[in-house]
């Protein structure tokens, strides 16, 4: 543990929604050159806490004292001028700018009253290099890939040298190779003496980095500047939900039923360079993966079957017997469902109830069929799903935006679910959830998959992918170059094929 005095306090801090206490009390300690992990489940409290520390939010009572000085923030840009930073998972960047306007945006340096974009360029580059952000500073944030937003916002953050920096999911949509990065440059900003708040889901993460680390569950601090070598995994997630963990689900490698009739195919598809000629085929019954690092060939295998993209040549099959769909409209109609990475983005409508999240679809539907279901039904509808689904929330009159990550995920799982979707496209659907959510999560995935639906899944991490299907077909610059199963089916296997487009002696002729 750090021996530096603590240079962010938080004191009794307490934080009430009306009637909902999200934090009762809260304690915490940051020391500068210490790397301090958050862990809890999804509403525990420690987004709530992360945004008080960093100006989003005002307590309801309790004090921060920041350097020796009582502080009250009312705004993140007024924490960020005092050196408290913040790098949320949801991500603030405005897609229409540059990388580089993103970076100073509203704090441009000026020379004789004109924005001095020679300076911009000079503090931006060594930054960008340091944590591995590999774009130029003039593309727009729009076109750029979500790891790769995710790192001009932690670049933004760190421009500044904040005394106090705040990572929130940071890892989120990175993969293997840009969070050693990323550790990289934590662990300097650690050398440099800043306090480090990582706030993750990713466990191994936080024992890999953490110098001590702190569970909330239920708005409470449960344990406190734990050092990771005195504890376990299996201690920390015991605290998060107060009970044991669950016992991991085994694989059953489960048989696709030829008889149920209807698939989904790709014969000979060709896609620009990112899809060179891929024969897939998926039946119902079935839990499938696609694995491969960014620009492989996966993302452009759910982009040509929810028709946001036309092949080139080939064949594409649906389960309705039909050819790919010339659109997204096209796809829902026929029953393809998309549950997105960025749900935020594209998954949901925040600032809208919940009932309005889960009907949206299926009403869509029903008015084109010639009639509208009453407000009261749909009520009753959302309703259903939230019990069916454990959605933690008191009334799906509530906008999503009130609910935790895992919450919000299963709102867009209902949402598919109400529109009795046939085909489920998952991209990373556990993205940023819980232990706890995510085994919530993967149990639904199953039921789809044994109500007969076909399910394709993509995940960011190997061993979710291992766990949860039957097979993994790997990809590897627009070809497939495996299909894992059985015993062969491992986090290593993915990782090594996934990297080399060479599958392991033992499954290399599968």
């Amino acid at each position: 543990m750090s021996a530096a005095p603590a240079i962010y306090v938080a004191s009794g801090i307490d934080k009430r929604y009306g009637g909902v206490t999200a934090l009762a009390g809260v304690d915490l300690e940051l020391h500068s050159g210490e790397i301090h992990a958050l862990v809890g489940a999804n509403g525990a409290g420690k987004s709530t806490l992360m945004k008080i520390l960093a100006g989003a939010e005002q307590p309801s009572a309790g004090c921060l004292v920041l350097a020796g000085s009582d502080v009250e923030f009312s705004s993140v840009r007024q924490a960020s001028a005092a050196g408290v930073a913040i790098v949320s998972q949801e991500l603030s960047l405005f897609p229409h700018l540059t990388v580089l306007a993103n970076l100073f945006l509203l704090r441009e340096p000026r020379r004789r009253g004109v924005v001095d974009r020679a300076a911009m360029r000079a503090r931006a580059r060594p930054v960008a290099a340091a944590i591995g952000l590999d774009v130029p500073l003039d593309a727009r944030v729009g076109d750029l890939r979500l790891g790769e937003r995710q790192l001009v916002e932690i670049a933004r953050a760190v421009i500044d040298e904040p005394r106090v920096l705040i990572l929130d999911e940071p890892t989120a949509s990175l993969v293997p190779a840009e969070v050693e990065r990323l550790h990289t440059v934590i662990r300097g900003l650690r050398g440099r003496g800043v306090a480090v708040v990582y706030v993750s889901h990713f466990l191994e993460d936080v024992f890999s980095i953490s110098d001590v680390i702190t569970v909330v569950r239920d708005g409470l601090i449960v344990c406190s500047r734990i050092a990771p070598s005195a504890t376990t995994v299996a201690g920390v997630v015991e605290a998060m939900l107060g009970a044991p963990p669950p016992e991991r689900v085994a694989r059953t490698h489960r048989t696709a039923d030829s008889t149920i009739g209807g698939r989904v195919a790709l014969r000979g598809v060709r896609r620009g360079t990112s899809l060179l000629g891929v024969d897939l085929s998926v039946e119902r019954g079935e839990i499938v993966g696609l694995a491969g690092l960014d620009g492989s060939g996966v993302s452009s295998v759910f982009d040509v079957l929810f028709g946001v993209a036309r092949p080139d040549a080939g064949e594409v099959e649906l389960p309705d017997g039909g050819a790919a769909p010339g659109s997204i409209a096209a796809a829902v109609r026929r029953g393809v469902a998309l549950v997105p990475a960025d749900r935020k983005a594209n998954g949901l409508m925040l600032d809208k109830p919940i009932v309005d999240n889960i009907t949206k679809v299926s009403a869509i539907a029903l008015g084109r069929a010639g009639f509208r279901l009453p407000r009261i039904a749909l009520r009753e509808r959302a309703h259903g799903w939230r019990e069916r689904l454990g959605i933690k929330t008191p009334t799906v009159l509530a906008p999503a935006n009130t609910l935790s990550g895992g919450n919000q995920q299963k709102v867009v799982f209902a949402k598919w679910l109400d529109a009795d979707a046939g085909v489920y496209l998952l991209d990373d659907p556990t993205r940023g959830v819980d232990i706890g959510a995510k085994q919530e999560v993967h149990d639904v995935i199953r039921s789809l998959a044994d109500k007969g639906a076909v399910v394709i899944v993509s995940s960011s991490d190997p061993d979710e992918l291992a766990e949860l299907t039957d097979r993994v077909v790997v990809f590897f610059r627009g070809r497939i170059a495996a299909t894992l199963t059985g015993d062969d089916l491992t986090e290593h296997a993915l990782l090594e094929t996934m990297n080399t487009g060479i599958a392991p002696v033992s499954v290399a002729g599968s």
